[in-house]
């Protein structure tokens, strides 16, 4: 068994990461609750390759330092990341995007984290969707929507938020209705940045969905 790591940056003595993981909702928070998930390193190594990914391999401090150098996916030995990256195993309370990822909420910006956008960032949102509600194209009494609900960690930014007149918020209350990300235009459910080196296929699109889903973005101090 192994963990899989995409180390995306390494600066001031913390590494950027997005790692596979496991999770679940906690009863008091908004949050869900993320954690590295062990995985087949075979079928991971394949799954990468379904998208165009190659990953390294890591199972030893010589492996480990030289990843840090050239960054990138690895396929680590879980019995070398408990030994030796234990601070990379961490669990996390986590905002979801909409793209399915989860991003750890001490590196959230404090905006994503916030109920409500006002002032000049509210009516951006109102102006990309032609400042009329995606449902019922009312004109008045126009707010925001949460497409993944703020209630179940849903992040509050433009690629969550559409508009909605008064009435069709209230009439949704906290539903999910995946299709108002289409309706305003919106990219979801795939991080696309997993696709960059892929054909684009069918397949290929099916297989980074099933990892966005399960992938969270964090942060780790290496000294």
């Amino acid at each position: 068994m192994a963990y899989a790591f995409d180390l995306r940056q390494v600066c001031g003595g913390y590494a950027y990461f997005s790692t596979f993981t496991s999770g679940h909702v906690t009863a008091s928070k908004n949050y869900e609750t993320r954690r590295p998930s062990r995985v087949i390193a075979e079928r991971y190594r394949a799954a990468l390759g379904e998208i165009g990914q190659q990953a390294a391999s890591v199972n030893s401090t010589e492996t480990y330092r030289s990843w840090l150098c050239s960054q990138g996916w690895a396929i680590v030995d879980a019995s070398f990341a408990r030994a030796s990256m234990e601070q990379w195993l961490k669990q996390h309370e986590c905002v979801k995007s909409s793209f399915g990822s989860f991003t750890d909420i001490d590196i959230a910006s404090p905006t994503v984290l916030n109920r409500s956008l006002r002032g000049k960032a509210k009516q951006q949102i109102h102006d990309r969707d032609g400042n009329r509600c995606l449902l019922c194209e009312s004109d008045t009494q126009l707010t925001l929507q949460h497409v993944w609900p703020f209630s179940a960690g849903g992040e509050t930014s433009s690629r969550n938020l559409v508009t909605l007149c008064a009435r069709c918020n209230q009439e949704l209350k906290n539903e999910v209705h995946v299709d108002l990300y289409r309706l305003a235009g919106l990219p979801s459910g795939v991080e696309m940045s997993l696709l960059k080196s892929s054909d684009q296929s069918e397949r290929a699109i099916l297989r980074a969905t099933y990892l966005s889903h399960n992938m969270m973005h964090t942060r780790c101090e290496l000294w």
